[in-house]
C-alpha cells in the first residue's frame, strides 16, 4: 500500500482580522463643540460677565473676582495657579476656621 503524497501548495497567508480604524477628528476639534454665541447679550450693564441662570452676584464674590483680576494684571498671569488663588484669598482676609 502506497501512501499518497499530499499536495503541498500553500495558500497565501490570510490577513489578520482587524476592525477598520475610526476616522480621525479634524485638527483642532476634540470632544464636544463649543457652545455658539448668537450675539444676544443678556448682560444689561455691559460688564461682560454673565451669571448662571441670571442670578445676582454676591458682593463678596465680586470682590474676589476683582481682586483676582487685579492680581492677574499686576503679575501678567492670565491663568493663576491654585496657590496664587489661595494667596489672593488670604490677602482678602479669608482664613481657615
Amino acid at each position: 500500500m502506497a501512501i499518497a503524497k499530499k499536495n503541498r501548495k500553500t495558500a497565501p497567508a490570510a490577513a489578520p482580522a482587524v476592525a477598520p480604524a475610526a476616522p480621525a477628528a479634524p485638527a483642532g476639534k476634540k470632544g464636544r463643540a463649543a457652545p455658539r454665541h448668537d450675539g444676544d447679550d443678556d448682560d444689561e450693564d455691559g460688564g461682560g460677565r454673565s451669571t448662571p441662570l441670571g442670578l445676582e452676584v454676591d458682593g463678596e464674590v465680586l470682590e474676589f473676582i476683582e481682586a483676582l483680576d487685579r492680581f492677574k494684571k499686576a503679575n501678567n498671569r492670565p491663568f493663576p495657579s491654585w496657590s496664587e488663588v489661595l494667596f489672593v484669598l488670604k490677602e482678602l482676609g479669608y482664613r481657615r476656621s
